[in-house]
């Protein structure tokens, strides 16, 4: 007689997706609103962790990321601003206007970094 082989494990039961906590979401939100982008990006990046594929979570990531690429551009904190939307791109990298904005800023580094790299002018003391 010839054994029968064992039966087939079951699939674990899957896991529903994780959300993450919508009292620490309106808390990021409200330091959004705030301006405070740092204290909502630290909390938002914690519910990211926790939950990656949780849409409302990643869309305020990215508008954390962005507002505060804006501010540091205004600023010409330019290499803090292509991290900041690098990083938003690498959460949802279907954002084609800040791709662009990234694009923007990369080139007015460039020019920048062209002027200070240029010899001093003749007229210069």
């Amino acid at each position: 007689m010839v054994p029968k082989p064992a039966p087939p494990k079951p699939a674990p039961p899957s896991q529903p997706p994780r959300t993450p906590d919508p009292a620490r979401l309106a808390e990021a939100l409200a330091h959004v609103d705030a301006g405070r982008l740092d204290e909502a990006i630290e909390i938002l990046e914690a519910a990211y962790r926790e939950a990656p594929s949780d849409a409302q979570t990643m869309r305020l990531l990215c508008d954390a990321y962005n507002r505060r690429a804006i501010a540091r551009y205004s600023a010409d904190r330019l290499e803090a601003a292509l991290a900041d939307l690098g990083r938003s791109l690498d959460i949802n990298p279907d954002q084609p206007d800040i791709r662009m904005q990234r694009n923007l800023a990369r080139e007015r580094l460039q020019r920048l970094n062209a002027i200070d790299d240029a010899p001093p002018s003749p007229h210069e003391p």
